[in-house]
Protein backbone atom coordinates (compact mmCIF):
# COMPACT_ATOMS: atom_id res chain seq x y z
CA UNK A 1 0.00 0.00 0.00
CA UNK A 2 0.91 3.58 -0.51
CA UNK A 3 0.75 4.48 3.19
CA UNK A 4 3.26 1.81 3.71
CA UNK A 5 5.85 3.38 1.22
CA UNK A 6 5.62 6.92 2.28
CA UNK A 7 4.94 6.66 6.13
CA UNK A 8 7.57 5.11 8.30
CA UNK A 9 8.62 6.19 12.02
CA UNK A 10 12.10 5.39 11.39
CA UNK A 11 14.98 8.52 12.70
CA UNK A 12 16.25 7.97 9.45
CA UNK A 13 14.01 7.72 6.98
CA UNK A 14 13.30 10.22 3.68
CA UNK A 15 9.72 11.04 5.35
CA UNK A 16 10.69 12.01 9.00
CA UNK A 17 13.64 14.23 7.38
CA UNK A 18 11.08 16.04 5.05
CA UNK A 19 9.17 16.81 8.36
CA UNK A 20 11.74 18.19 10.19
CA UNK A 21 13.14 20.35 7.19
CA UNK A 22 9.78 21.82 6.86
CA UNK A 23 9.90 22.49 10.63
CA UNK A 24 13.20 24.21 9.83
CA UNK A 25 12.02 26.38 6.96
CA UNK A 26 8.86 27.36 8.32
CA UNK A 27 11.14 29.12 11.95
CA UNK A 28 13.75 30.31 9.21
CA UNK A 29 12.21 31.18 6.47
CA UNK A 30 8.62 32.91 6.54
CA UNK A 31 7.28 31.57 3.54
CA UNK A 32 5.18 28.43 3.83
CA UNK A 33 6.97 25.91 1.44
CA UNK A 34 3.83 23.86 1.31
CA UNK A 35 1.73 26.93 0.53
CA UNK A 36 4.22 27.78 -2.37
CA UNK A 37 3.68 24.17 -3.68
CA UNK A 38 0.13 24.21 -3.32
CA UNK A 39 0.18 27.87 -5.14
CA UNK A 40 1.76 26.37 -8.10
CA UNK A 41 0.52 23.29 -8.12
CA UNK A 42 -3.24 25.38 -8.40
CA UNK A 43 -1.77 27.10 -11.27
CA UNK A 44 -0.73 24.26 -12.99
CA UNK A 45 -4.55 22.26 -12.04
CA UNK A 46 -6.26 25.43 -13.23
CA UNK A 47 -4.05 25.89 -16.84
CA UNK A 48 -5.06 22.47 -17.68
CA UNK A 49 -8.57 22.75 -16.62
CA UNK A 50 -9.01 26.04 -18.79
CA UNK A 51 -7.38 25.03 -21.91
CA UNK A 52 -9.41 21.57 -21.90
CA UNK A 53 -12.82 23.65 -21.53
CA UNK A 54 -11.76 26.27 -24.09
CA UNK A 55 -10.17 24.68 -26.94
CA UNK A 56 -10.12 21.28 -28.84
CA UNK A 57 -8.68 19.79 -31.62
CA UNK A 58 -10.74 17.79 -34.56
CA UNK A 59 -7.84 15.97 -36.33
CA UNK A 60 -6.08 13.19 -35.36
CA UNK A 61 -3.45 13.07 -32.90
CA UNK A 62 -0.52 10.61 -32.07
CA UNK A 63 0.27 9.70 -29.08
CA UNK A 64 4.67 10.57 -29.82
CA UNK A 65 3.08 14.23 -30.77
CA UNK A 66 1.49 14.65 -27.89
CA UNK A 67 4.61 13.83 -25.95
CA UNK A 68 6.51 15.94 -27.64
CA UNK A 69 4.10 18.76 -27.67
CA UNK A 70 0.98 19.97 -29.68
CA UNK A 71 1.35 23.02 -31.42
CA UNK A 72 -1.08 26.08 -30.60
CA UNK A 73 -2.20 27.02 -33.67
CA UNK A 74 -3.59 23.34 -34.15
CA UNK A 75 -6.57 24.07 -31.61
CA UNK A 76 -9.95 25.66 -31.90
CA UNK A 77 -11.59 27.41 -29.77
CA UNK A 78 -15.31 25.80 -28.65
CA UNK A 79 -18.03 27.42 -28.41
CA UNK A 80 -21.60 26.94 -26.85
CA UNK A 81 -22.84 25.71 -30.29
CA UNK A 82 -19.99 23.33 -31.14
CA UNK A 83 -20.93 20.15 -29.56
CA UNK A 84 -17.68 18.59 -28.58
CA UNK A 85 -17.86 14.27 -29.38
CA UNK A 86 -16.52 11.51 -27.28
CA UNK A 87 -13.42 11.44 -29.34
CA UNK A 88 -13.06 15.18 -29.78
CA UNK A 89 -13.20 15.50 -25.40
CA UNK A 90 -10.99 12.18 -24.65
CA UNK A 91 -8.30 14.30 -26.94
CA UNK A 92 -8.14 16.99 -25.15
CA UNK A 93 -8.11 15.66 -21.87
CA UNK A 94 -5.26 13.35 -22.71
CA UNK A 95 -3.45 16.27 -24.37
CA UNK A 96 -4.14 18.97 -21.20
CA UNK A 97 -2.97 15.55 -18.93
CA UNK A 98 0.32 14.94 -20.72
CA UNK A 99 1.03 18.66 -21.16
CA UNK A 100 0.74 18.78 -17.53
CA UNK A 101 3.00 16.06 -16.80
CA UNK A 102 5.30 17.09 -19.42
CA UNK A 103 5.91 20.53 -17.32
CA UNK A 104 6.26 19.18 -13.65
CA UNK A 105 9.68 19.70 -12.65
CA UNK A 106 10.03 16.47 -11.08
CA UNK A 107 9.51 14.99 -14.47
CA UNK A 108 11.51 17.87 -16.25
CA UNK A 109 14.15 16.39 -13.50
CA UNK A 110 13.90 13.12 -14.63
CA UNK A 111 15.98 13.53 -17.74
CA UNK A 112 15.34 11.61 -20.90
CA UNK A 113 18.67 9.93 -21.25
CA UNK A 114 17.17 6.59 -20.79
CA UNK A 115 13.46 7.93 -22.02
CA UNK A 116 12.24 7.89 -18.33
CA UNK A 117 10.32 10.74 -18.81
CA UNK A 118 8.98 10.09 -22.21
CA UNK A 119 7.91 6.70 -20.65
CA UNK A 120 6.98 8.07 -17.31
CA UNK A 121 4.78 10.70 -18.86
CA UNK A 122 3.16 7.81 -20.78
CA UNK A 123 2.69 5.38 -18.34
CA UNK A 124 1.47 7.35 -15.40
CA UNK A 125 -1.15 9.44 -18.02
CA UNK A 126 -4.14 7.21 -17.58
CA UNK A 127 -4.09 7.34 -13.88
CA UNK A 128 -3.30 10.48 -13.73
CA UNK A 129 -6.41 11.40 -16.01
CA UNK A 130 -8.65 9.31 -14.02
CA UNK A 131 -7.98 10.79 -10.89
CA UNK A 132 -8.40 14.33 -12.27
CA UNK A 133 -11.64 13.50 -14.14
CA UNK A 134 -13.42 12.30 -11.15
CA UNK A 135 -12.22 15.04 -9.05
CA UNK A 136 -14.15 17.37 -12.02
CA UNK A 137 -16.94 14.90 -11.87
CA UNK A 138 -17.44 15.70 -8.21
CA UNK A 139 -16.33 19.31 -8.20
CA UNK A 140 -19.67 19.74 -10.62
CA UNK A 141 -21.66 17.82 -8.62
CA UNK A 142 -21.79 14.89 -10.74
CA UNK A 143 -22.15 11.62 -9.04
CA UNK A 144 -20.86 9.60 -11.64
CA UNK A 145 -17.17 9.44 -14.12
CA UNK A 146 -17.94 12.13 -16.58
CA UNK A 147 -15.45 13.48 -19.09
CA UNK A 148 -17.09 16.98 -19.65
CA UNK A 149 -20.85 17.90 -20.05
CA UNK A 150 -22.08 14.87 -19.11
CA UNK A 151 -19.84 12.86 -21.53
CA UNK A 152 -19.83 9.27 -20.77
CA UNK A 153 -16.10 8.20 -20.23
CA UNK A 154 -16.77 5.00 -22.04
CA UNK A 155 -17.56 5.28 -26.08
CA UNK A 156 -20.52 4.40 -27.69
CA UNK A 157 -21.90 1.10 -26.26
CA UNK A 158 -25.59 0.74 -28.74
CA UNK A 159 -23.27 -0.88 -31.62
CA UNK A 160 -21.92 -3.86 -28.57
CA UNK A 161 -24.23 -6.97 -28.46
CA UNK A 162 -26.57 -7.13 -25.28
CA UNK A 163 -24.81 -9.05 -22.90
CA UNK A 164 -21.47 -7.86 -23.24
CA UNK A 165 -21.06 -5.44 -20.20
CA UNK A 166 -22.82 -6.29 -17.04
CA UNK A 167 -24.39 -2.96 -16.07
CA UNK A 168 -23.61 -2.98 -12.73
CA UNK A 169 -20.03 -3.53 -13.87
CA UNK A 170 -20.38 -0.15 -15.82
CA UNK A 171 -21.95 1.83 -13.00
CA UNK A 172 -19.29 0.37 -10.32
CA UNK A 173 -16.23 2.20 -12.77
CA UNK A 174 -18.60 5.50 -12.95
CA UNK A 175 -19.52 5.83 -9.36
CA UNK A 176 -16.44 4.08 -7.68
CA UNK A 177 -13.75 6.76 -7.38
CA UNK A 178 -16.28 10.17 -7.37
CA UNK A 179 -18.61 8.32 -4.76
CA UNK A 180 -15.36 7.86 -2.77
CA UNK A 181 -13.86 11.81 -3.11
CA UNK A 182 -17.91 12.64 -1.99
CA UNK A 183 -17.67 10.57 1.32
CA UNK A 184 -13.86 11.98 2.44
CA UNK A 185 -14.99 15.79 1.00
CA UNK A 186 -11.70 16.16 -0.49
CA UNK A 187 -10.97 19.69 -1.19
CA UNK A 188 -8.75 21.62 -3.85
CA UNK A 189 -5.36 21.15 -1.83
CA UNK A 190 -5.95 18.04 -0.70
CA UNK A 191 -6.37 16.91 -4.40
CA UNK A 192 -3.92 18.66 -5.32
CA UNK A 193 -1.06 17.16 -3.31
CA UNK A 194 -2.57 13.67 -3.26
CA UNK A 195 -2.53 13.68 -7.22
CA UNK A 196 1.49 13.82 -6.74
CA UNK A 197 1.57 10.93 -4.39
CA UNK A 198 -0.60 9.21 -7.25
CA UNK A 199 1.40 10.27 -10.18
CA UNK A 200 5.13 9.69 -8.19
CA UNK A 201 3.58 6.02 -6.89
CA UNK A 202 3.04 5.13 -10.44
CA UNK A 203 6.32 4.28 -10.80
CA UNK A 204 5.68 0.91 -9.38
CA UNK A 205 3.54 0.10 -13.05
CA UNK A 206 6.28 1.80 -15.34
CA UNK A 207 10.31 0.67 -16.79
CA UNK A 208 12.11 3.08 -15.70
CA UNK A 209 15.40 3.10 -14.62
CA UNK A 210 16.84 2.23 -10.72
CA UNK A 211 18.11 6.24 -10.91
CA UNK A 212 14.84 7.45 -11.96
CA UNK A 213 12.52 4.94 -9.17
CA UNK A 214 14.31 6.28 -6.65
CA UNK A 215 14.30 9.65 -8.00
CA UNK A 216 9.93 9.16 -7.84
CA UNK A 217 10.51 7.24 -4.79
CA UNK A 218 11.77 10.40 -3.00
CA UNK A 219 9.44 13.06 -4.48
CA UNK A 220 6.30 10.64 -3.24
CA UNK A 221 8.04 10.82 0.20
CA UNK A 222 8.17 14.38 -0.04
CA UNK A 223 4.50 15.04 -1.00
CA UNK A 224 3.50 12.47 1.61
CA UNK A 225 5.32 14.58 4.07
CA UNK A 226 3.17 17.61 2.91
CA UNK A 227 -0.03 16.10 2.73
CA UNK A 228 0.48 15.06 6.67
CA UNK A 229 1.27 18.47 7.18
CA UNK A 230 -1.72 19.81 5.58
CA UNK A 231 -4.19 17.63 7.11
CA UNK A 232 -2.59 18.19 10.23
CA UNK A 233 -2.98 22.04 9.91
CA UNK A 234 -6.40 21.60 9.14
CA UNK A 235 -7.04 19.53 12.00
CA UNK A 236 -4.53 18.63 14.29
CA UNK A 237 -6.80 16.05 16.46
CA UNK A 238 -7.66 13.78 13.63
CA UNK A 239 -5.14 14.56 11.07
CA UNK A 240 -3.52 11.46 10.98
CA UNK A 241 -6.69 9.59 10.09
CA UNK A 242 -7.42 12.15 7.46
CA UNK A 243 -4.00 11.50 6.03
CA UNK A 244 -4.67 7.50 5.97
CA UNK A 245 -8.16 8.66 4.39
CA UNK A 246 -6.70 10.63 1.44
CA UNK A 247 -3.97 8.14 0.75
CA UNK A 248 -7.05 5.12 0.44
CA UNK A 249 -8.21 7.07 -2.67
CA UNK A 250 -4.90 5.91 -4.34
CA UNK A 251 -5.79 2.56 -4.20
CA UNK A 252 -9.43 3.32 -5.19
CA UNK A 253 -7.73 4.69 -8.69
CA UNK A 254 -5.86 1.76 -9.26
CA UNK A 255 -8.85 -0.57 -8.49
CA UNK A 256 -10.60 2.15 -11.24
CA UNK A 257 -7.99 1.57 -13.86
CA UNK A 258 -8.09 -2.25 -13.18
CA UNK A 259 -11.72 -2.43 -13.83
CA UNK A 260 -11.08 0.16 -17.08
CA UNK A 261 -8.50 -1.84 -18.47
CA UNK A 262 -10.75 -4.99 -18.11
CA UNK A 263 -13.49 -3.11 -20.13
CA UNK A 264 -11.22 -2.02 -23.08
CA UNK A 265 -10.08 -5.49 -23.58
CA UNK A 266 -13.69 -6.61 -23.66
CA UNK A 267 -14.37 -3.98 -26.26
CA UNK A 268 -11.77 -4.23 -28.80
CA UNK A 269 -12.96 -7.90 -29.13
CA UNK A 270 -16.92 -7.38 -28.85
CA UNK A 271 -16.39 -4.45 -31.79
CA UNK A 272 -13.06 -5.24 -33.10
CA UNK A 273 -13.85 -2.75 -36.16
CA UNK A 274 -13.91 0.12 -34.43
CA UNK A 275 -10.63 2.06 -33.44
CA UNK A 276 -10.17 4.44 -31.27
CA UNK A 277 -8.11 7.44 -32.14
CA UNK A 278 -3.91 6.22 -30.79
CA UNK A 279 -4.14 8.89 -28.45
CA UNK A 280 -6.92 7.98 -26.06
CA UNK A 281 -6.85 4.10 -26.71
CA UNK A 282 -6.57 2.58 -22.79
CA UNK A 283 -3.25 1.42 -22.20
Amino acid sequence: MIIDRIYNQEPNCRYCRFKRNLEIARINDPIDPVIVMLDDLSARHKHREAVFHKYHIDRLVSIEEALRGVQTKCFAKSNQDYKLTFDERSTMNQITVIGFLKNLDMVQRLGDEQRDSTKFVRGVRFRYAILATAFRSYETKKGYLAIANGIDIFPDLTKIPDGVFDPKFLDKIRCLLVTKLSELKVTLNEFLILSMILICASEQHIDLSDNGKEFMRSQMNSYGAALSQLCMRNDPKNGPVRFVELLSVCQVVETTYQHIESFAQLFRMAVPVIQSRELIKFE
